[in-house]
Parts: C-alpha cells; sequence; structure tokens
C-alpha cells in the first residue's frame, strides 16, 4: 500500500502569513513493499535517508545526479524538504549525561 506525504508551507501574500498550506510530497512515497516502508524517490528503490547518506559523505547534488542518473536536483531536494519536515515532527527527550 502506497502512502502519499503532505508538507505544509506557509502561504504568505505580501508580508502577511496567511496560512499554511498542505502540499504533497508528489516524490516521496512510502510502501510497505518497498525498502521495508522507507520513504523512498517514486520510481526507484533510492530512499531518502540514503540520499542523505551520500550527502553527508562529501558528494553534492550534480555527484549525486551523475551517479544515480534517474535523479535530479529537484528530486534530491524534494527529498531534503521531507527529511526537514520530519526531523520538525520529531520529539527528542534529552537523556541526563
Amino acid at each position: 500500500m502506497s502512502v502519499r506525504l503532505y508538507f505544509f508551507t506557509p502561504c504568505v501574500i505580501g508580508t502577511w502569513l496567511v496560512s499554511f498550506c498542505c502540499m504533497p510530497y508528489v516524490n516521496i512515497i512510502q510502501d510497505s513493499t518497498i525498502l521495508g516502508g522507507k520513504p523512498v524517490i517514486k520510481g526507484t528503490r533510492i530512499s531518502v535517508e540514503f540520499l542523505l547518506e551520500l550527502l553527508a559523505s562529501g558528494m553534492n547534488s550534480t555527484q549525486i545526479v551523475s551517479e544515480y542518473p534517474s535523479l535530479t536536483e529537484v528530486l534530491i531536494r524534494e527529498a531534503l524538504a521531507f527529511a526537514a519536515t520530519e526531523l520538525q515532527r520529531t520529539e527528542v527527550e534529552w537523556l541526563p549525561v
């Protein structure tokens, strides 16, 4: 079963924040039959997690696109936006050191 994921972005008119618009991540899907349900780029088996690991290792988006031709810079940015949204929704419990 595929799940459509959404992100919320502020809708601004002039300098006024009017509301939050619900916009789908059209290229990020979660399907329990693909990589155990991890968020992946639609039409691939490339997970958002893997893209973050590539970027953390020092690759830039141009290098990633040349290594993985099914990706585009737009898809990479959408994956980053998805990851940022997920981190914002995550509660962190700090443990004493």
